[in-house]
């Protein structure tokens, strides 16, 4: 089974990464902005931020966790 994955450049990257430090749970409205300055479709952006929330949950979860063993 194939699967489509869309390229991310670094600029689209650099967008998203910012108006997710400012707002990591944007209104349709961001949302719609966020469409129009990446080229993505608004559901894209909606996954991408659910993605990073996700990415940002696990990183603090396990972030104690290596601090100790580091130690």
């Amino acid at each position: 089974c194939l699967t489509y994955h869309s390229v991310i450049y670094s600029r689209q990257v650099s967008i998203l990464e910012s108006a997710f430090a400012e707002d990591p749970l944007p209104s349709k409205r961001t949302k719609e902005r966020l469409a129009e300055e990446t080229g993505f479709t608004q559901k894209r952006i909606q996954i991408w931020f659910q993605n990073r929330r996700a990415k940002e949950k696990v990183c603090l979860l396990t972030e104690p966790f290596f601090v100790v063993i580091h130690c």
